[in-house]
């Protein structure tokens, strides 16, 4: 991660904000990606993926929308990225957009075809369209459970 901002304390908030989420410490990482925030007021740009980690960290809180946005914006910054194109795909996840996800996976996997992230979140997907049954058969079985009294 390269990151061109002159001031050393914003740029350990960044590195360090963004290594705790990657670590799954997303309470503590949201927290020095929050303090580096308080800079934004000063004409700097910050690299994509603090936008698109504070954006699956916010969709993680239920804000769906205001993640979508940041990961979003994220990957308009940085569409090379692959870790950019991971993040938004677990917040299309979170909102309930099956389909979206899969494309993002698909998008950030032409980009690194080895990311080992993205790989496992596409067996993940594929494994779990395997399972689902289709559309008809589910309703049908919701149908015969409320008849069931389940």
């Amino acid at each position: 991660m390269n990151i061109s901002i002159p001031d050393p304390d914003l740029q350990f908030a960044l590195r360090l904000g963004i290594e705790l989420c990657r670590a799954g410490e997303w309470r503590e990482g949201l927290t020095w990606l929050g303090q580096a925030a308080s800079y934004r007021g000063e004409g700097l740009e910050f690299p994509g993926l603090y936008y698109s980690y504070l954006g699956y960290g916010i969709a993680m809180q239920e804000r769906f929308n205001e993640g979508l946005s940041l990961c979003r914006y994220a990957v308009e910054l940085e569409g090379s990225e692959p870790e950019n194109h991971l993040n938004l795909a677990r917040t299309y996840l979170l909102s309930g957009m099956q389909p979206k996800a899969i494309e993002a996976v698909c998008k950030g996997l032409e980009i690194d075809p080895d990311h080992s992230e993205l790989r496992r979140l596409q067996r993940d997907l594929q494994k779990e369209a395997r399972m689902r049954p289709p559309l008809a058969l589910r309703s049908l079985v919701a149908r015969l459970n409320g008849w069931f009294g389940r």
